[in-house]
């Protein structure tokens, strides 16, 4: 049988603003599954994208640019991606 690690990286990062144009980032995750084997190299499989924003509130990204809380009562729009 073989043996799995779940591996969780962060895989980017949105500068965002809300309606009230307070600025904020959204913090992208990406969790992968490594297959671990003396003898053989496996390429990771992607298993889930999440979504946080630095405070750790879970954000959903609706489409390209938009992210918004799991209620929806709080919007956000990327004004820049891949900020470091």
């Amino acid at each position: 049988m073989a043996t799995y690690e779940k591996v969780i990286r962060e895989t980017g990062r949105f500068h965002v603003v809300d309606a009230d144009d307070r600025e904020g980032t959204v913090v992208e995750y990406t969790t992968y599954f490594l297959r671990l084997s003396l003898h053989k190299s496996y390429s990771p499989k992607v298993a889930d994208v999440s979504y946080r924003l630095l405070d750790g509130q879970l954000v959903n990204r609706t489409r390209a640019g938009h992210f918004d809380t799991g209620n929806g009562l709080c919007r956000f729009f990327a004004v820049e991606e891949g900020v470091h």
